[in-house]
């Protein structure tokens, strides 16, 4: 998966806090207790998420006559808005979808992207829209970069009905500054780049966090840790759609010679049999279970499980056999057969 420098560590994100005014810093009492109380309130504010509340006091109270100490601390809050409602606007605008080809861009369409082929990378890309204030991202190396938490879940799924999974964190760094304007957003690639293997079906959720300081107005504004996108797809083999179209018909051919190049088509099949062919399927796949060799057998018993969604477990011969006699209709025995 490629997600940039991942050796570099993202900014640490510490609780946002000003500290509450006290008699050293001078100044009449009741004065103090006045702002002490004002700033309470805009902690409580800033702690809450509350931006309409924390930039109406700072606006109320930011005033020429305020003392110096008060005046840092209303700049400090002013800072801590700007970072709240840049913070709203990209979990309200981001967004995190596959990447559109250049052809596909120059020339608009309705559909969505699809998803690519198991085997294939999958490319995203996390768009970023403008806001109406420029926004300043800083860069790598810059004092304060804006880093972009990546979390990639990789879940692979096998013919014998065993999962794998993947879990990777990095980081994507832009590797300079970057001026977040009107017409000209931000376009982030990730792409994830696993190895297949032999999976037959491949579940993919990604995950983008923002942390870091932004410069908004001119004013370096702190950015808490938050989620501005999140995604998941299915991969699946090229050509299952065949497989899809007549699923029941795809899975007899498959056990008509059930080798194991034929078990994925089988394993597939059963993910997509509708419900009216469950019990013809079942029944083909339970010949299997009673006669197969053991990798036939382990292959049917997996389809199986997919079929009826019992939870009974893969490998369990024995368990399979006796809840497929459990469904077979019982027969009235004839006067011939008691010797009548």
């Amino acid at each position: 998966m490629d997600l940039g420098d991942q050796a570099a560590q993202l900014p640490v994100s510490l609780p946002v806090s000003i500290p509450i005014l006290n008699e050293a810093t001078g100044g009449n009492r009741l004065l103090m207790d006045f702002y002490t109380g004002i700033l309470r309130r805009l902690q409580e504010a800033a702690e809450d998420g509350d931006v309409e509340l924390l930039e109406s006091l700072v606006e109320s109270y930011d005033q020429p006559n305020i003392p110096e100490s008060v005046a840092q601390h209303l700049a400090g809050f002013r800072a801590i808005g700007r970072g709240i409602r840049f913070r709203e606007h990209c979990v309200r605008e981001a967004s995190l979808g596959l990447r559109k080809s250049l052809a596909v861009a120059q020339k608009p369409s309705t559909s969505d992207p699809k998803v690519p082929a198991l085997g294939a990378d999958l490319q995203l890309d996390l768009r970023l829209p403008a806001m109406a204030h420029t926004v300043v991202l800083g860069g790598l190396r810059e004092r304060d970069p804006m880093g972009f938490s990546v979390s990639v879940t990789v879940e692979d799924e096998y013919v014998d009905g065993s999962r794998r999974s993947l879990h990777t964190d990095g980081v994507v760094w832009l590797p300079e500054s970057y001026e977040l304007e009107v017409d000209r957003d931000l376009t982030l690639p990730i792409d994830v780049d696993a190895v297949a293997g032999d999976a037959v079906r491949r579940h993919v959720t990604v995950r983008v966090d923002m942390r870091g300081h932004i410069q908004i107005d001119g004013i370096r504004s702190p950015v808490k840790s938050t989620t501005i996108g999140a995604a998941s797809y299915t991969q699946w083999p090229v050509g299952y759609e065949i497989i899809q179209e007549q699923p029941l018909r795809a899975l007899q051919a498959g056990l008509a010679d059930f080798q194991s190049n034929n078990f994925p088509s089988v394993y597939l099949a059963s993910l997509m049999i509708p419900e009216q062919d469950r019990h013809v399927a079942s029944a083909a796949l339970m010949d299997q279970v009673r006669f197969g060799r053991v990798d036939q057998a382990q292959v049917a018993m997996a389809a199986l499980k997919q079929v009826t969604g019992l939870s009974i477990a893969i490998g369990d011969r024995d368990s399979w056999l006796f809840w497929w006699q459990s469904q077979a209709p019982v027969k009235t025995r004839s006067a011939a057969d008691t010797g009548r």
